[in-house]
């Protein structure tokens, strides 16, 4: 297929298209709308699906200086009393890999770096501002540039909050859950104690993750059931830490001390919400990848690795299709089932693991003490392996 196509977004959804088009010989611009695109410095975890695809695209050598392998993924009470695990030694030898945690920039400044030097190129600053297409052309309007550009297909990774998919596929909007995570880090002695082990502490109505790459920074996320709803981009104030340290205040005194040696600049809100109403992932010559296409809240932390799947998929598709059409087609019809299954499955933990109620908290942790952890490992083996044949 020699069509001329555009990529919107230059975050890792984008890379990964720009990068599977690269090694199967095709060419794709990056469209990006900052002036520079700068990923905040805090954490996401691969499973074993995203290891294996960017081991497909060869970098995983070079990613593994950065990311720290987890040994268990641990689920306990705010006390930090083990309720259940994943085991990722388990994990990796049915699955090929573990967990791994690693900073989102490094992850991202690695497939940047791989994509220019291969001959990719990224436009900044290219705010999209209105998409038509009309028979085989897709034409984008970019905020202070006179004339359209003119592309045969258009590929969005513009995220959750996507541009693409508010112009193009009506009825389909971000549905806010109720739930907003606080992201920060702490330089403190306690972080060694959480190096290669990921805890997910559960309170009521909250939840506290942690974990460490290095034994000295503690990695966090402070999960909450705000009254009011306030947008990301939202100023923290200067006293919120004080709020986050009397909402944890019953947790074990490790989060405690995390706490109170937390960096306030490096908090950041981040809301739990989901893709409602898209009936499609593609419409004629336009399709939708990444968070664009599936966003839903972290539960799963499958972002970036449904992400390196829709990539690899739909420039397979692409590669062996007669037709844009068709290949945007094929995508659609299997990976949405995919992505909704995750979707599914993530907005079920927001309920399962925080409800609001004391009785329900304590349900909740008998239960998952006495559930069967060798199912959960099985379910998750499943979950985490990709689910096509990779070339």
């Amino acid at each position: 297929m020699t069509d001329i196509g555009v990529i919107i977004g230059g975050g890792i959804a984008g890379l990964a298209v720009g990068l599977y088009a690269q090694k199967n010989s095709m060419r794709l611009t990056i469209l990006e709308k900052a002036a520079a695109l700068n990923c905040e410095d805090n954490l996401l975890w691969l499973a074993p699906n995203g290891l294996h695809l960017l081991a497909d695209l060869g970098l995983l050598d070079e990613l593994r200086t950065v990311y720290v392998p987890q040994q268990a993924m641990l689920f306990s009470t705010r006390h930090l009393r083990e309720l259940t695990r994943l085991d990722c030694q388990k994990l990796t030898r049915s699955n090929g890999f573990p967990i791994v945690a690693v900073k989102r920039a490094d992850l991202y400044k690695l497939m940047l770096r791989r994509f220019l030097s291969q001959g990719g190129e990224v436009l900044y600053e290219q705010k999209l501002t209105a998409i038509s297409q009309q028979d085989d052309v897709v034409s984008l309007s970019v905020q202070g540039q006179n004339r359209s550009l003119d592309y045969d297909y258009v590929i969005a990774a513009d995220g959750i909050g996507s541009t693409v998919r508010r112009l193009v596929f009506a009825g389909s909007d971000v549905h806010y859950q109720g739930i907003c995570t606080y992201l920060g880090h702490s330089v403190t002695p306690v972080a060694a104690n959480y190096v290669g082990r990921t805890i997910e502490a559960w309170g009521t109505g909250t939840r506290f993750m942690l974990t460490s790459l290095d034994g000295k920074v503690a990695y966090w996320s402070a999960i909450v059931r705000p009254d009011v709803y306030l947008k990301n981009s939202a100023p923290i104030t200067p006293d919120f830490l004080l709020q986050l340290r009397s909402t944890f205040a019953d947790y074990h005194p490790d989060i405690g001390r995390i706490l109170d040696s937390a960096d306030p600049t490096s908090l950041h809100r981040c809301n739990f919400g989901v893709v409602n109403g898209l009936k499609a992932y593609a419409a004629g010559r336009i399709c939708l990848v990444g968070d664009a296409a599936h966003g839903m809240p972290p539960n799963m932390g499958q972002g970036a690795s449904l992400a390196l799947e829709d990539a690899c998929f739909l420039v397979k598709s692409l590669r062996q299709a007669k037709t844009v059409e068709q290949a945007f087609s094929h995508y659609d019809e299997r990976r949405r089932p995919r992505a909704k299954q995750m979707v599914q499955i993530a907005n079920s933990m927001n309920g399962t693991f925080q409800p609001k109620g004391r009785f329900a908290c304590a349900v909740r942790d008998v239960a998952a003490a006495a559930f069967p952890p060798g199912l959960s490992q099985m379910r998750m083996a499943h979950l985490y392996k990709v689910p096509f044949p990779i070339d």
